[in-house]
C-alpha cells in the first residue's frame, strides 16, 4: 500500500523511493527578494518573471517610491495567480496562488494559438482601422501572460515528478510543449 516514486537519474538510471517524495530541486528559493535600487523598472519586471517561472511562492520587492509601486503592482496583476498580499511605502509582497490541479497545458496552448490566429486576422484590418493596432498590442500582452504561465507549469513539471504525474506530462511531451509555447509567443511578437 505504500506510494512508490520513480525519478530519472541521467540517461540510464532510475531512482525508486518508497513512502517519501523523491527529491525535488531545492535550489529554487521559495521566497525571492528583489530590490529596485537605481535599476530601470523593466529590469525589475524581468526579475519578477524569473521568480514567477521558477515557482517562487513569495516575491518581495523593495521600493524607492510610490510611483514604482503603481507600475509594479500593475505588472504583478498581469501574471496568472500572483497577487499582491502586502504593501507599504517601502515594499510590495506578492504571493503565488497557482493550483496545478486546475491546470491543463494543452488548453492554455490552444488559447495562445487562438489569440495569435486572431491577431493575424486582425493584422489585415490595420490599414482600414488604426484602432486595431492597440487591440493587437493588447492581445500580444495576453499571449505573453499565458506563455509565462505555460513556461512555469512545464518547468515545475520537469523537476517535480508529482506535478508531471498529476498533469500526465512525460519528459518528451514537456519538451514538445515548451517548443510550441516558445514558437507561438515568437509568432505573436512578430505580428505585433
Amino acid at each position: 500500500g505504500d506510494t512508490v516514486y520513480l525519478e530519472r537519474q541521467g540517461r540510464s538510471g532510475l531512482l525508486i523511493t518508497v513512502g517519501i517524495k523523491a527529491k525535488v530541486d531545492e535550489s529554487t528559493p521559495k521566497t525571492k527578494y528583489i530590490e529596485v535600487g537605481n535599476r530601470q523598472l523593466r529590469h525589475v519586471q524581468r526579475d519578477i518573471i524569473e521568480a514567477y517561472v521558477k515557482n517562487c511562492k513569495e516575491i518581495t520587492i523593495k521600493l524607492n517610491s510610490s510611483a514604482e509601486a503603481k507600475v509594479i503592482k500593475q505588472f504583478i496583476g498581469y501574471l496568472v495567480a500572483l497577487e499582491v498580499v502586502q504593501e507599504d511605502q517601502k515594499k510590495i509582497v506578492a504571493k503565488d496562488f497557482l493550483n496545478y490541479r486546475d491546470m491543463e497545458v494543452e488548453r492554455s496552448l490552444r488559447r495562445i494559438e487562438h489569440i495569435v490566429y486572431s491577431m493575424l486576422l486582425d493584422l489585415k484590418e490595420v490599414e482600414k482601422d488604426k484602432n486595431m493596432v492597440q487591440i493587437i498590442l493588447d492581445r500580444d500582452q495576453e499571449v505573453n501572460r499565458m506563455a509565462y504561465l505555460v513556461m512555469r507549469i512545464l518547468q515545475v513539471a520537469a523537476v517535480d515528478p508529482e506535478i508531471s504525474s498529476l498533469l500526465k506530462l512525460d519528459p518528451l511531451k514537456i519538451i514538445q510543449q515548451w517548443s510550441v509555447n516558445i514558437y507561438l509567443e515568437k509568432i505573436g511578437d512578430e505580428i505585433k
